[in-house]
């Protein structure tokens, strides 16, 4: 499993020093009892069940003006989606056919995109 530790990926939690590998562990603890952690397992696996929705890589976006992502290896523009993806404190999905994009962020979040048309395209 991949773990995130300042911003870089860590394929091995073993490979840390004993120190962060117990902070990284007991952070794991603490968050398995976490209602909110739930939540957000529960949606993140109905995100990725969702055959509209695509998950994008945090690391391959880059923050452009004036609040656009782009996509570094497809050169594709997203900015966020401000409409509501799921019902409160739950995995229930707002009723809504719209093509989306996701990432999971570093605080295991998901953050939803739309994405903008070719330049040219009407």
């Amino acid at each position: 499993m991949k773990t995130s530790v300042f911003g870089r990926k860590v394929e091995n939690i073993e490979d840390l020093d004993p120190q962060a590998k117990e902070g990284i562990l007991q952070a794991r603890r603490r968050r398995e009892d976490d209602p909110a952690d739930v939540v957000r397992k529960a949606r993140l696996e109905v995100a990725r069940g969702n055959p509209l929705w695509s998950e994008l890589e945090e690391i391959d976006l880059v923050r452009r003006p004036p609040g656009y992502l782009v996509s570094a290896s497809t050169d594709e523009v997203f900015w966020l989606y401000r409409g509501a993806v799921f019902a409160a404190w739950s995995a229930s999905m707002i009723p809504d056919s719209a093509a989306l994009h996701f990432y999971v962020d570093a605080a295991g979040d998901l953050v939803f995109l739309e994405r903008l048309p070719d330049r040219g395209q009407n």
